[in-house]
């Protein structure tokens, strides 16, 4: 499987505190994952209690990371 970053998740990265191995860990073995209208792919997993959303578009065995960040909304 090969990650590729957007250029604004490179800038969340830096932004957010979040390391690439953290978002690698919530592709890899995500809690639940859905896909919206859009054909993105949102997964999700739980960390220190807080749940980190990451949003990428799948391509084949390729995932596009566009953004990630702690929703706040989600029930830990």
């Amino acid at each position: 499987m090969q990650i590729i970053y957007t250029k604004h998740a490179e800038d969340m990265l830096i932004e957010r505190m979040i390391s690439k191995i953290l978002i690698e860990q919530v592709i890899r073995e995500p809690d639940s994952s859905q896909t919206d209208d859009k054909g993105l792919c949102h997964l999700f997993k739980t960390i220190n209690d807080k749940v980190l959303r990451v949003v990428a578009r799948r391509e084949n065995n390729t995932y596009i990371i566009i953004t990630m960040y702690y929703d706040r909304r989600m029930k830990k």
